[in-house]
């Protein structure tokens, strides 16, 4: 018995992540791009699904620590200590990814692509240095640089 625990541990964590990321996969496919009414660009940013999930973990992971830490106190200084890095971790993280969230936008105009990616200055990339003989490389796009 001892034995498949951990098996059947990692067995779930493998599952539940695979899980989240097919789900966010599915996800970024239910977005499409809008129309913006003044200039008639196309503009593509996450989705409702991605906005809602990043406050899911921005208010919802720190009240869960709450609630654990209020039913269940910490017992020894090191219990207090881990919760305090949990909430600083997760807080952390949800920050940054709500700022990834929010801060992407490609906007398709008549000049080229419109690029603001989350970590750099937006800038504008034209159709005459895009062709369909470049291929992107592992992890970058045209906004990339």
């Amino acid at each position: 018995m001892d034995e498949l625990f951990p098996a059947l541990f990692v067995g779930v964590i493998v599952v539940v992540v695979l899980g989240a990321i097919g789900f966010f996969v599915w996800a970024a496919t239910l977005e499409k791009p809008r129309s913006d009414p003044r200039s008639g660009d196309l503009i593509l940013r996450h989705g409702l699904v991605m906005r809602g999930f990043v406050w899911l973990m921005t208010l919802g992971m720190p009240t869960a620590i709450g609630v654990l830490a209020y039913f269940n106190p910490p017992k020894k200084e090191g219990d207090l200590y881990g919760m305090i890095g949990c909430l600083a971790l997760f807080g952390t993280l949800s920050l940054l990814l709500m700022w990834m969230v929010y801060r992407f936008r490609l906007r398709v105009t008549e000049e080229g692509l419109e690029c603001r990616p989350e970590w750099k200055p937006g800038r504008l990339v034209p159709w005459g240095s895009t062709s369909s003989s470049r291929r992107a490389t592992a992890g970058r796009s045209p906004c990339s640089g």
